[in-house]
């Protein structure tokens, strides 16, 4: 699924079961199950829980972020999709100017 934040910047949002080499320039995986071979950077973060390093984290999310923001096509997945990638989203929707929600 294409992701367009309103600042423009766009990624794709990936399940394993999606796993193509080819779709993209660099990927960020937060399941070593996905095992890239091309240019990708892997947060060991357990399902239902929370990346091992966070600061290393944060910093692979900004990179990847700002290589979407450059152009390049960014690949974010998990195992299914929705959890641990949608929480990458929320932070890079962030980065892209989204206010956080007060209430």
């Amino acid at each position: 699924m294409r992701v367009v934040f309103p600042d423009g910047t766009a990624v794709r949002a990936s399940p394993l079961a999606a796993r193509r080499a080819e779709a993209c320039d660099f990927g960020l995986y937060l399941d070593a199950r996905w095992a890239p071979t091309w240019p990708a950077a892997l947060i060991e973060w357990e399902d239902f829980g929370l990346p091992r390093d966070p600061v290393a984290a944060a910093a692979a999310i900004r990179n990847a972020f700002a290589r979407a923001s450059a152009g390049e096509i960014v690949e974010v997945g998990c195992v299914g999709g929705l959890g641990r990638t949608g929480t990458v989203l929320a932070c890079m929707a962030m980065l892209a100017g989204v206010p956080p929600a007060t209430q």
